[in-house]
């Protein structure tokens, strides 16, 4: 996909639907302001809440990071109400992790690493 035709379809997503992300996050990577995202949740609990109760509509996150809480029983993406789709034709990005080096880490880390080799 181009620069142009991503930003295009970014541009038709905010145009029509309300958007929300979470404070902190650097949602600058998919093309979009500030200003442009309501960023009152302060995690995902709070993100899921406010898509759950009508408060926005959509929000714009990495499936590894979703995937990631599903591994330690927190499946945001599971709710009835709530489906996760890729943007098509968006290009992958680079993805990066840092894991504590404590006994959890590790099996995370362990996790990774096996579902790299498939």
């Amino acid at each position: 996909m181009t620069a142009a035709r991503s930003f295009f379809l970014i541009f038709i997503l905010l145009a029509a639907h309300r958007v929300c992300g979470i404070l902190g996050d650097n949602d600058i990577v998919f093309g979009l302001a500030a200003d442009q995202i309501d960023t009152g949740a302060r995690d995902y609990d709070s993100l899921v809440k406010k898509l759950l109760t009508g408060r926005c509509d959509l929000s714009i996150d990495r499936l590894e990071i979703l995937m990631g809480f599903k591994v330690i029983g927190k499946a945001f993406i599971n709710p009835p109400d709530l489906a996760c789709q890729g943007i098509p034709e968006e290009p992958a990005e680079p993805f990066h992790m840092m894991l504590t080096k404590n006994e959890r880490g590790l099996e995370l880390k362990q996790i990774v690493d096996e579902g790299i080799r498939e």
